[in-house]
């Protein structure tokens, strides 16, 4: 048993054209190298032994019978919810379960997804989780939780754990997030099926950070239009047809955050202030800043 700096040893595997692999312990440090390679043709790398990344004894959780089963439902909340989470650590970014709910929010948006009514009961306390679990709950496909001491575990039926700090805030904003999401009386439409292709196109040109990068859109007389500009004066326009509305549709809207919503709602509402975004038992809203600057 040993322990090594697993982001190196991957970045290493993972360029190596071997599928196979030699692995041993040497002079103080694990040696890996492809299987296929031998004499002077040899790919192989040596990773130092770090002892201060040993994970802590007390903390192994592997015992199933302490652990409560999970709504089937567990990894499409995760899916729905993850994208609203701000990327750092703060206790706001996470995903959590409360009653029968997936809740998240961030700096440009929020949602909420429904696990089903067998959640309320399986779940029975507020779960915190961070939305870095979501690549390990979709390979492994997590089926148990255990709760304790400040640590989410997460088991398969293989017995594969992953562990995480709850991070719990007693301040979760629930009751904001379910404001934020109340249904308007504006007008409600839907965007047609080549967006996707068309956000593709108009990326280069919405900005230079994925955090600053916005789309200019305007819905009206069966026509879409969608914008983006550059600091530098670069310019994109493409117009598509679209479902009719009682009257224009303007926005705008930072493109990342659009790009994930539109993969999970299929009808939308805006206010001026808000873009709200309806799925199967899911909503959603991005903080919009209403645009008429149209040429």
């Amino acid at each position: 048993n040993c322990v090594v700096d697993s982001v190196l040893l991957w970045e290493f595997v993972k360029n190596v054209p071997d599928k196979e692999f030699l692995m041993g312990l040497k002079d103080g440090a694990l040696r890996v190298q492809g299987a296929s390679k031998i004499g002077d043709d040899i790919i192989m790398a040596e990773f130092a032994l770090r002892d201060d990344l040993v994970y802590p004894s007390e903390l192994i959780e592997d015992n199933p019978n302490e652990y409560s089963n999970l709504p089937e439902t567990f990894y499409t909340a995760l899916s729905y919810t993850a994208f609203a989470c701000d990327d750092e650590s703060a206790v706001s970014s996470r995903i959590v379960i409360k009653d029968g709910y997936a809740y998240s929010k961030g700096r440009l948006a929020a949602c909420k997804f429904y696990l089903g009514d067998e959640a309320v009961s399986m779940i029975p306390e507020p779960m915190f989780v961070s939305p870095s679990a979501i690549g390990f709950v979709n390979r492994d496909a997590s089926k148990k939780y255990f709760i304790k001491n400040g640590w989410l575990h997460l088991m398969n039926e293989a017995g594969t754990v992953l562990s995480m700090r709850t991070r719990i805030d007693p301040n979760f904003p629930f009751k904001a997030i379910d404001e934020m999401l109340v249904k308007g009386s504006a007008e409600e439409f839907r965007l047609p099926a080549n967006i996707r292709d068309i956000l593709l196109r108009c990326v280069p040109f919405s900005g230079h950070s994925a955090k600053i990068r916005k789309v200019d859109v305007r819905m009206d007389k069966g026509i879409m239009s969608v914008t983006a500009k550059r600091s530098d004066g670069s310019r994109f326009l493409e117009k598509t047809k679209c479902g009719d509305t009682a009257s224009p549709i303007v926005f705008s809207i930072n493109v990342k955050t659009f790009s994930d919503v539109i993969e999970l709602a299929d009808k939308y509402q805006t206010d001026g202030y808000r873009l709200l975004g309806f799925g199967t038992n899911f909503v959603t809203m991005i903080s919009i800043e209403a645009s008429n600057d149209w040429s």
